[in-house]
């Protein structure tokens, strides 16, 4: 009977000895975060990353050094995923699980004010090619303008040549644009892509490019061989004449590694990459061919015409092209550049070449015109 009373009371310790340490924790969490009293969001002086993984791979934050100038003295952080379907956070780390796009925002705790500060710190592309659909065929894809915000892997080489009428993927209206994920981690090539002006009864805008208006998409490693895009007889509306190899125009999206080998003639914007770009993001791409805008109508000579090796017209000044090669022969009837025909401001191009000829009365190895000086 003793010997089962004295068990009991060192149970009822153990438990009373549990309730006691959970009650503490309880007090100083309490404490702690009442220390932290005032909430802002302004905060400056800080490199907003941008991170591309794969499922099961991870990224490590260097939160102190990424926030070593913005004169904000935090003891301790705290990261957020914005979906952790698609990434979670483990201390200062991110890890892939599906595909996707995840906002990781940052509460940095300053002790000396009573402060936390509310930050986004980084978009990140998660890409999971366990749940992405196959592209095998031509017919797959084009089928993808059926399903314009999915998330998709090409798994074979394409040829586009028995497709008598491409219809760019994500074409106009506003509302129509591709707003999804295509991939190509294995380097499989699409080739003979063929786009020639149309009547507007046949449902061409004039508008060529493999994909046409992208928005808040992510596009990696597409190669184009033998490009044949040439939409310079388009005749009821010159205006909105523009091409490129992976896109007419793109707006808050991103496309990497990407590869095009061809020639892409229109009025108004003509790019190797891309036609027309806002806030957009090309890395690590590349051309080789001939890009080239045809129109000498008067309205041209104070317009935003341009033909560029990489992008024939940035539209704003958050636009960014780094790590992009160009080997062409560039002709503008007005302004021309190696890598941009005209942008409305000045733009830091990083590691980016040109090799060729350009030809035009407004010309640039790198930026054609720029139409507005950045005011510092």
């Amino acid at each position: 009977m003793n010997y089962l009373c004295f068990i009991l009371i060192l149970k009822m310790r153990k438990v009373i000895l549990i309730i006691l340490l959970l009650f503490l924790s309880f007090n100083i969490l309490s404490c702690d975060s009442n220390k932290y009293r005032n909430s802002s969001y302004k905060v400056h002086n800080y490199e907003l990353k941008t991170i591309y993984i794969y499922d099961n791979e991870e990224f490590i934050f260097d939160i102190e050094s990424q926030f070593a100038l913005s004169g904000i003295d935090f003891t301790k952080y705290e990261l957020i995923s914005s979906n952790e379907e698609i990434a979670i956070i483990k201390g200062n780390k991110i890890i892939g699980k599906n595909t996707g796009k995840v906002t990781v925002n940052v509460v940095l705790y300053e002790k000396a004010t009573n402060t936390k500060y509310h930050t986004k710190v980084a978009d990140v592309y998660v890409i999971n090619t366990n749940n992405m659909i196959e592209i095998r065929t031509a017919k797959d894809l084009q089928n993808i303008n059926n399903n314009k915000s999915g998330h998709f892997l090409l798994k074979s080489n394409i040829d586009l040549s028995t497709i008598d009428y491409w219809v760019p993927i994500g074409s106009g209206p506003t509302g129509n644009e591709f707003t999804g994920i295509f991939v190509n981690p294995e380097g499989y090539e699409i080739s003979n892509l063929n786009i020639f002006s149309f009547d507007k009864e046949k449902g061409n805008s004039c508008h060529a490019g493999l994909f046409g208006l992208i928005k808040d998409a992510y596009i990696d490693g597409i190669i184009l061989t033998n490009v044949n895009i040439d939409v310079s007889e388009c005749k009821h509306n010159p205006l909105n004449s523009t091409a490129g190899g992976i896109a007419y125009y793109m707006l808050n999206s991103i496309i990497r590694n990407c590869h095009v080998e061809g020639t892409i003639i229109a009025q108004y914007f003509a790019g190797g990459i891309v036609g027309n770009s806002d806030n957009g993001y090309i890395l690590d791409c590349s051309f080789k061919g001939v890009v080239k805008t045809i129109n000498s109508s008067d309205w041209a000579r104070d317009s935003d015409v341009g033909a560029g090796g990489i992008v024939g017209f940035f539209g704003n000044d958050e636009n960014r092209i780094s790590n992009c090669h160009v080997e062409a022969t560039v002709i503008g009837h007005l302004c021309a550049g190696g890598i941009i025909g005209t942008s409305m401001f000045d733009q830091e191009l990083t590691n980016c070449t040109f090799q060729g000829e350009i030809i035009a009365e407004i010309k640039n190895e790198l930026i054609g015109r720029i139409k507005r000086k950045q005011v510092q």
